[in-house]
């Protein structure tokens, strides 16, 4: 069920919305997709029994968590590690009983844990697309326009 869903979520922000908005450049498109994905997470105060405080950390936790699972697909070029990160992520969420599921989205939020997140899932994934930035830059800087055989 939780690859399901990281299946789901990756391909929308990062496939599909990071796709459209890349003609605007990569960091645009980055940064788009990942407050795509943040916003995604809204909803959980109407339907998942959250409460707001919650659910905005959750917002603002999953944006920067989208910014390095974008960084990872850069990098890798592969839209399947975010989704495996994700899907196990995700995981624990299952073993969790309704109500411990209900006490958490109702738990005070760790502002300080939070901001620790967001500067490490978003430096992370701000040095994957700078890698990657910088190792096209080399190879066509660097590489011989002619081959001689």
């Amino acid at each position: 069920f939780t690859m399901a869903i990281g299946l789901d979520e990756e391909v929308l922000s990062r496939v599909m919305i990071f796709g459209f908005f890349e003609k605007y450049g990569v960091w645009v498109a980055a940064g788009i997709s990942s407050l795509h994905f943040g916003a995604l997470h809204i909803g959980n105060a109407f339907w998942g029994d959250q409460s707001w405080d919650y659910t905005i950390a959750q917002v603002i936790n999953a944006a920067a968590f989208g910014f390095l699972c974008c960084g990872l697909m850069l990098y890798t070029g592969s839209i399947w590690i975010p989704i495996l990160l994700h899907g196990l992520s995700d995981l624990p969420m299952q073993f969790m009983t309704e109500s411990e599921y209900v006490a958490n989205g109702h738990a005070s939020t760790d502002w300080v844990g939070l901001a620790i997140a967001v500067m490490l899932y978003t430096g992370i994934g701000a040095w994957l697309i700078y890698q990657l930035n910088h190792r096209l830059i080399k190879h066509v800087l660097y590489q011989p326009s002619f081959h001689i055989s």
